[in-house]
């Protein structure tokens, strides 16, 4: 995620907090205003999010659910909104272009496995109020923190074939396998 993104959420959190202090000071309901609000500002995002997308990149919108990705699967710039549910990506025999390819998933709760392949280089970053990490060599949960892991093939430069997963969300569970 990167900082304007830390910045608005962080923004949207504190606007939060203020409005329900002065719900509670001045013994007013706001729930009854700021949850229909909230919904049609997140609807509205959604439904111009694709607009503002740069071009080629995939918008794909799944609520609930899973998304499956394996096999020979066509990697693309892409972004992936989902409320709950499961995203499994193995790159093992997918087909990676040449440069550098973004994923980036937004979403509330979310299960997400990866299987890295050394011929690829993978670079993860996970932001989320509470991130369960398991990826190869590390275990830990992780609290209002972006997690990172890489493989050893994109710490070298030159790696024609790489793929970024930029994960933001409020709970994440990530597994990372190295294929």
């Amino acid at each position: 995620m990167n900082n304007r993104s830390r910045i608005i959420f962080g923004a949207v959190i504190a606007g939060l907090g203020v409005l329900l202090l002065l719900g509670r000071l001045l013994d007013v309901d706001l729930g009854q205003f700021c949850w229909p609000v909230g919904l049609m500002v997140v609807g509205a995002a959604i439904l111009l999010r694709s607009r503002t997308l740069p071009s080629g990149t995939e918008h794909t919108l799944l609520p609930f659910g899973d998304l499956r990705r394996r096999g020979a699967w066509q990697v693309r710039d892409e972004e992936i909104w989902m409320l709950v549910g499961e995203a499994r990506f193995d790159l093992s025999e997918a087909n990676v272009p040449e440069g550098e390819t973004t994923i980036r998933l937004y979403g509330l709760v979310g299960d997400v496995d990866v299987v890295a392949p050394p011929s690829v280089a993978v670079r993860i970053a996970s932001t989320a109020f509470l991130n369960d990490l398991r990826v190869p060599g590390r275990k830990e949960d992780l609290f209002l923190t972006t997690a990172r892991w890489a493989n050893a093939s994109a710490e070298e430069e030159s790696s024609a074939r790489r793929v970024s997963f930029e994960i933001g969300a409020l709970i994440v569970d990530l597994d990372v396998k190295e294929a």
